[in-house]
């Protein structure tokens, strides 16, 4: 099939757009960055505006990278902005010509297999990317004790300093082409980087469809892109009159078309070139005014589709079969290859199927559904046995003469599941959720393992280690997600299925135990923690690797930390430390240092040590680029300094947590710096401060989902309250923040609920309440959970033996 290259495609008049990015490049080539949106209906002639800016701007000096999202039915995480690095390597492209096609993919034995002998796809989830984070965030338990917000947090800041980077040889231009398409995993990450991009020296083009046009969903992270990067919009109009006249000129039919043709066409086209392009491809055709509709979103563009399809040749109607099982987009050579029709006549059919206005030519030869609602149509009315036929042939195809990227593992993920093809599809599904989870997209990772689960649960003679080992992939997604109890289910089921098998070594089977005490701690299951954690030690820790026995001493340490028993949870962290320090492992030194410091806080006489070691480690995560832990630490820090009466010094921690958390975009630490710095403020009777503070921070931690800071924010709203004499609203606020904290089982804040109740109950001179709760306090054994309030509940005790005797 031939396609029309970049170079051969003419951009006609709106001169208005052109002299607009001109002026924008000459700026880029001083050091300005910024950030173009380019909007215009589909076929309006956005590609080939941005074909001619490409060749201007390299022809100055400038270096391009340039990625375009497609319209792939389950695109890899990323992948618009891998693609985008992954250009900054390749020399400029020559004129377009035949490359012989892709070179068969050679599977090679590595280190997953499924029954059926298929060997890895010959990348791996590090291989081939532009980047991996360095660290041990990417390993099992970092799942669950980094949050899934942070680590995309990294990663995303990680990404920003590669672009800038390639950046630093030379003026850079970023093209990213149909950011409307794009994967949720690059626009996340585009709204973080736009600012770091564009400061230095990168001016990013994106081409759009109209905003009007995108659900709701997709509209609003577009919308936060532009937002974050100022983004200066281009709005780029059909043709005028004179303008198409012009286009049918270029397109050599200049002398055919009579006036009345060219005036008609303008207004049945709306003067969009793509349209424009459909009637001269079928001039003399046409049974008059309105026979192609304007808009490819519209009802009249709905129903001339349909009536094309009814016209369609058998031969017409397997080919477009054969495309909507590939997917809405998909590459002529893929379709050559499964359809196995003879590529002449296969050209014909897919030109007929183009001229009809079903598909759409891209300029580098792949095609693309005009409307994916007909394409889901035509997928449904296909039997079941047909689909899995067509599926597995769209298989062989990209097994043998496939691109060796991330895209066609996915790909081959979703058609290996779909012909049913167990074997091979638990082995790329495994896969496709290996790579969705480095790039923490938590959703999309879920879907694969899921589906490699349910594969190898099919295969008859499946492996019980690999069953484990996906069933422990998937229950770190699941916990990201906050899906606890399924995750629970997942790994509880796994682990009774693999048993004690001589083929599950002691390394698996302790990671996976490990991590199914760390979904427990996450639903304040803590007599569940203590109860594994105690196995696991007591059968020995032989096997274990030094990851796992670290995260088993500071599940411990942190379970034992809750209860209040505070020596045993040093005892615990200080074994932790000791695992940290032998692996030299700086960070993770680091942040167990600051567990420790929370222990140390909590006993009496070793504040000054507790605050030394927060100070180190916080010097040594900043150190590292880790603002989002050194903003964790800071947080401690300052609440330990205001529990010693150093209010002022705490304040100024938090104040400097807060700054770090936003540097990191730490939406959950910088939630918990907000509600900290409340709580402190309203200590010092700054309640107007506290009041917008505590409800800065209950926004952000309601979004991100985190339930044990909003406990917290309910405490503090409480405390607000109270000192303001909004009794009523005190009260309220509690009771809440005391059913959440039952909810999530934990004790310390319990135990804190439960004296703010006793006080507001005194100021309402309720006696009997604040008795009723005082005994509720002794029962949670407060003075041994929370030694930080044993002034306050002395304080309390002092007040109800004042005003009745003590409490009962």
């Amino acid at each position: 099939m031939a396609g029309t290259s970049g170079a051969e495609r003419s951009f006609i008049g709106r001169p208005e757009a052109v002299d607009a990015l001109r002026r924008r490049s000459d700026a880029v080539r001083f050091g300005r960055g910024g950030l173009t949106i380019i909007e215009g209906e589909a076929g309006v002639g956005k590609s080939t505006l941005v074909d001619g800016i490409i060749r201007e701007v390299r022809a100055k000096g400038l270096q391009v990278l340039l990625a375009r999202a497609r319209s792939l039915e389950n695109p890899p995480p990323l992948l618009v902005l891998r693609e985008a690095l992954s250009s900054a390597r390749q020399p400029a492209p020559e004129p377009e010509g035949d490359t012989g096609g892709s070179s068969p993919i050679a599977f090679a034995p590595s280190a997953f297999r499924s029954p059926g002998g298929l060997g890895r796809f010959p990348i791996s989830p590090d291989g081939g990317d532009p980047w991996v984070l360095d660290d041990h965030v990417l390993e099992p338990f970092a799942g669950a004790i980094e949050g899934t917000e942070d680590s995309r947090t990294r990663l995303d800041a990680q990404i920003a300093r590669r672009f800038v980077e390639v950046a630093r040889r030379a003026p850079t231009l970023l093209v990213l082409e149909d950011l409307h398409l794009a994967d949720d995993a690059s626009l996340e990450a585009l709204a973080h980087m736009v600012p770091e991009l564009t400061e230095n020296a990168v001016w990013v083009i994106a081409t759009r469809l109209p905003l009007a046009s995108l659900s709701g969903p997709r509209r609003a992270l577009v919308e936060s892109i532009e937002r974050a990067g100022a983004a200066e919009p281009v709005v780029l109009r059909p043709l005028n009159a004179g303008e198409v006249a012009e286009f049918v000129r270029l397109k050599g039919a200049g002398a055919k078309v009579a006036a009345d043709d060219l005036t008609r066409w303008h207004s049945q086209s709306g003067g969009n070139p793509s349209f424009l392009e459909q009637l001269l491809q079928r001039h003399g055709g046409l049974s008059g005014p309105g026979s192609v509709p304007v808009g490819s979103e519209t009802p009249e563009f709905a129903e001339y589709q349909a009536r094309q399809v009814r016209e369609l040749s058998p031969e017409e109607e397997r080919v477009l079969a054969v495309g909507s099982i590939l997917g809405r987009e998909f590459p002529f050579s893929l379709l050559l290859r499964a359809s196995g029709e003879d590529e002449e006549r296969l050209a014909e059919l897919v030109q007929g199927l183009v001229s009809r206005g079903l598909w759409r030519e891209q300029s580098d030869e792949s095609l693309e559904f005009r409307r994916d609602d007909l394409r889901t149509q035509i997928y449904q009315g296909l039997s079941e046995a047909r689909r899995r036929l067509l599926h597995k042939r769209a298989v062989d195809a990209l097994e043998s003469h496939g691109a060796v990227d991330v895209a066609t593992v996915y790909a081959l993920a979703r058609h290996t599941y779909l012909a049913k093809l167990d074997d091979k599809a638990a082995g790329y599904n495994r896969l496709a959720g290996e790579f969705a989870a480095r790039s923490f997209a938590p959703l999309v990772a879920r879907q694969h393992f899921e589906r490699a689960l349910e594969c190898y649960r099919r295969i008859p003679s499946a492996d019980p280690v690999t069953e484990l080992e996906v069933a422990l992939d998937l229950a770190v997604q699941l916990d990201r997600l906050g899906e606890l109890q399924a995750a629970e289910r997942t790994l509880s089921d796994a682990l009774a299925g693999a048993g004690r098998l001589p083929e599950v070594s002691p390394s698996l089977w302790s990671v996976a135990t490990v991590f199914l005490a760390r979904i427990f701690s996450d639903q304040g299951r803590w007599e569940e923690v203590d109860r594994i954690t105690s196995e696991l030690l007591q059968h020995g820790t032989e096997g274990m690797t030094p990851r796992t026995l670290l995260a088993l001493h500071r599940l411990r340490g942190e379970f034992l930390y809750f209860y209040g028993r505070f020596p045993e949870s040093l005892a615990e962290h200080d074994r932790a430390l000791a695992i940290a320090q032998s692996q030299e492992d700086p960070r993770e030194v680091a942040l167990e240092t600051v567990r420790r410091a929370n222990v140390l806080g909590m006993i009496p006489g070793r504040f000054e040590e507790a605050v030394s070691d927060y100070r180190r480690a916080i010097a040594s995560l900043i150190e590292q680029g880790d603002n989002g832990e050194a903003a964790y630490s800071q947080i401690y820090l300052g609440i330990v300094l205001s529990q010693h009466e150093r209010v002022d010094e705490g304040l100024v921690a938090l104040q400097e947590a807060r700054s770090l958390a936003e540097k990191a975009h730490d939406l959950r630490r910088l939630g918990w710096s907000l509600f900290n710095i409340a709580d402190l403020s309203q200590d010092l009777g700054r309640i107007d401060e506290a009041i917008a503070a505590n409800a800065q921070a209950r926004e952000i931690l309601t979004r991100t989902g985190d339930r044990f800071g909003l406990v917290q924010t309910l405490i503090i709203e409480g405390k607000i309250r109270l000192r303001a004499g909004d009794l009523d609203r005190a009260e309220a606020e509690l009771l809440e923040g005391y059913r959440l904290a039952r909810e999530l089982n934990v004790p310390a804040d319990e135990a804190e609920v439960v004296l703010r109740l006793a006080e507001t109950a005194l100021a309402r001179h309720d006696l009997a309440g604040a008795r009723s709760r005082a005994a509720e306090l002794v029962r949670l054994h407060i003075d041994r959970v929370r030694p930080d309030l044993s002034q306050d509940h002395e304080r309390l005790r002092a007040r109800l033996a004042e005003d009745g005797g003590p409490p009962a």
